[in-house]
């Protein structure tokens, strides 16, 4: 909605649209400061994140199960007990 289409005296008539290289530049700052106080990350962040999450949840997984193979080649007698 555009101020032109606002009814009169509501707030949108009083704003005008940020159109300018340095007021967009300041909202972006603005938008990244406030991200940043309420720990918000980025997309490329999250991703990031995701992706290191997914390879050590895969390489957990491989360790546990070199454990279990591990201790199925130990004597009856030296198995450790489950935990």
């Amino acid at each position: 909605m555009t101020p032109q289409e606002c009814p009169p005296s509501t707030p949108c008539r009083t704003l005008r649209p940020m159109k300018t290289p340095l007021s967009t530049n300041i909202a972006q700052k603005l938008i990244k400061r406030l991200a940043q106080e309420h720990n918000l990350v980025t997309r490329e962040e999250f991703d990031a994140q995701a992706r290191l999450l997914a390879a050590s949840e895969a390489k957990i997984q491989e360790l546990e199960n070199l454990i279990d193979e591990l201790e199925k080649q130990m004597p009856p007698n030296q198995q450790t007990a489950p935990q």
